[in-house]
């Protein structure tokens, strides 16, 4: 059944604070994964995803299935690297970010922005710094590269080429159609941030007070990061950053999210596996971010 953006934002009230009148008091926990409760008046909604292939491709179902089903939602305009793995794009086109901007029935826009994390610590702080700009991994030099420098030693770890592509990377320059939509959104931030990991287990659980101190330098944002996905479920990881959760203390708008007490959650594994898009386990990790992310907001408006 659909549930209209209008009924929605009635329901999850209390998860939005004050808005405009239209809005009533009484909250549901339905569609919560449809960031409604990140809704300020009507202003357009901006989230932001990042992390590795597999939240590109959690990004992307959510982007073109569950936002569809829960709102009826369509992409009015989408980057030229949207996808889940844009081959067509080249080798190094695969490693990109990626822009969606949809409209409800109702005329609520949302921004859908994806940021590929790679090894490199410097383009997290990037990120941080630069919510706005989108980048290319560069793509115009694969004839430097012999065929054994295309594939990894090891799973988990990039290729010797993907390090250069994605370290080379270039500020996308979006169609026309694209650009005029997002210009409304370069002064200012995301509502809400959902963090994964990215390649090479970026950020490491040694990097956690660096992120949380970023994220808490951004108050009018909320944020969820859960370090421990799909990709990088290592034992030895998860113990480190269990620990290291337990011992931080963080700003109100930051939830630390421990998937792995889930009890759909994969478990530990060596293995570099891609979970099946659309799949029950993505559809409740999804579900599980939004959860948090919503209960960030509510609590930041207390």
């Amino acid at each position: 059944m659909r549930v209209s953006t209008s009924l929605v934002l009635t329901l999850l009230a209390s998860c939005l604070g004050p808005t405009s009148a239209s809005t009533a008091s009484k909250e549901s926990p339905q569609n919560t994964s449809s960031a409604i409760c990140l809704q300020r008046g009507r202003r357009p909604i901006w989230v932001v995803w990042m992390g590795d292939s597999n939240t590109r491709h959690t990004y992307y179902w959510w982007v073109t299935s569950k936002l569809k089903a829960d709102l009826g939602a369509t992409v009015v305009a989408q980057s030229r690297e949207f996808g889940m793995d844009r081959s067509d794009l080249s080798y190094g086109g695969r490693w990109s970010d990626q822009e969606a901007v949809l409209t409800t029935p109702d005329g609520l826009e949302i921004r859908a922005s994806f940021r590929f994390l790679t090894s490199s610590h410097a383009k997290v702080h990037k990120i941080f710094t630069n919510w706005h700009d989108a980048q290319l991994a560069h793509h115009n030099n694969d004839d430097k590269f012999n065929a054994s420098e295309f594939h990894a030693r090891k799973p988990g770890e990039a290729s010797a080429y993907a390090q250069w592509a994605t370290k080379n990377s270039i500020l996308i320059k979006h169609p026309e159609n694209v650009a005029k939509l997002l210009s409304k959104y370069a002064h200012r931030h995301p509502d809400g941030v959902i963090m994964n990991e990215g390649w090479a287990q970026t950020p490491t659980c040694r990097q956690v007070k660096q992120i949380t101190k970023w994220m808490g330098n951004n108050l009018g944002m909320a944020f969820v990061w859960s370090p421990l996905y799909v990709t990088n479920r290592q034992a030895d990881r998860r113990k480190c950053f269990t620990k290291v959760f337990n011992s931080i203390k963080v700003t109100p708008n930051v939830d630390l999210l421990r998937m792995w007490d889930e009890k759909f959650y994969l478990g530990d594994s060596d293995e570099n596996i891609h979970t099946p898009v659309g799949g029950t386990y993505m559809q409740s990790a999804v579900d599980l971010f939004f959860r948090h992310l919503c209960a960030v907001q509510r609590s930041r408006r207390k």
